[in-house]
Parts: C-alpha cells; structure tokens; sequence
C-alpha cells in the first residue's frame, strides 16, 4: 500500500484542477461571444448613407423648351432631308406666303417615319430626344433605368391623345396635376421624365 497523498483527479486531457478559466475577451458567458455593440445615430433623422436621392420630376416648362428645341432640329433635318428625295416646292403654298414641300409616295412615307422614329428611338437607346438631352432630362423606367423601345413606342404613340384638343392641353394639365409630373402616355407606359 503507498504512502503520501492521493495522485489529483485525471480528466481527459491531464490533471483536472477545478473548472476551467473563461477565455480572454468572453467573460463569464459559457458559449459563443458576446452580442456586438449596436449603434445608436448621434440624432434622431440621421441620414441613411448609400440611400438613393429623391427624383426631381421635370414639369410643363422644361419639357415644353425640348419640344422646342426638337422642332427646330427636326425641321431642319428633315427640310434637307426632302430636299435630298426630290420634294419639290409647293406653288400653291408659296403663292399664299407660306413655304411648303410637296412630298409624295415613299419619301414621304420614310418621313413620316423619321418624323415619328426620332423621339421612339432615342428616347428607347439613349434616354431621350436630343432637347431633352441638351436641357438635363432623361426618359426613365420605374427603376431610373433606360426604357427600351417598347415603353418608347407605347409613350410616343399616345402623344395624339396628349396632344388634345390642341397644343398638348390634355398632357399639361396631366403633367400639372401629377405629382411625378406624368401625361397619360408616360402613365400608360411606366415611364418618368426626371433630372439627369
């Protein structure tokens, strides 16, 4: 029989002196790490960073001064355009003191065309007509992305029922009275006419 005092208990990994010693950092919580510190905003309102800035929706001027300045343009394009395919002075119009080119068959067809393919196209492919453009407008979706030709061709095709019963009155009271500034074919289409 030995003599001398009891070897101390053996737990798996060697002698065992009473529980072990939270980890550094951990405090008494027997698992895992504490819960993180949560922020508290130095004011209540803070701003949310990374957020997106509120639109600013253009309105009856703006897009009235595009128009203008599309029908200056596309007067001129098309007046060299006629000019190109033959369209000859109207006498009858010149006799009455107004300037007009007589156009017929399928030039006149391609400027009806252009005519209406002009607003489609770059409002679809490039965010919107060159008056637009020049006056920091774009043509957006819902998502302040480009449209497409589809939402061109539907909000350029409606711009006869804005145009009523004349000078667009229908399309700026619409754009009056809607707070995202919409006339009935950007409604219908889910397009915006919002700052660049």
């Amino acid at each position: 029989m030995p003599f001398g005092p009891p070897p101390p208990p053996q737990g798996a990994y060697g002698p065992s002196y009473g529980p072990p010693a939270p980890a550094a950092g951990y405090g008494t919580a027997p698992y895992g790490p504490p819960a993180p510190a949560t922020f508290t905003p130095p004011y209540a309102g803070a701003p949310s960073y990374g957020a997106l800035p509120a639109r600013e929706y253009k309105g009856v001027m703006p897009r009235l001064f595009a128009v203008i300045i599309d029908g200056i343009l596309t007067g001129i394009g098309m007046t060299l355009l006629m000019a190109v395919l033959g369209g000859g002075v109207d006498p009858e119009a010149l006799a009455s003191g107004d300037f007009a080119y007589a156009l017929s068959g399928a030039p006149a067809l391609l400027m009806v065309a252009l005519a209406w393919g002009y607003p489609i196209v770059f409002e679809g492919l490039f965010g919107g007509t060159i008056g637009k453009l020049v006056l920091g407008m774009r043509v957006v979706n819902a998502e302040g992305g480009n449209i497409g030709l589809g939402r061109a061709l539907v909000r350029n095709l409606l711009r006869i029922i804005d145009a009523l019963p004349f000078f667009y009155l229908l399309g700026a009271i619409l754009v009056a009275s809607s707070d995202t500034k919409q006339r009935l074919g950007d409604r219908v289409a889910g397009t915006y006419v919002v700052a660049r």
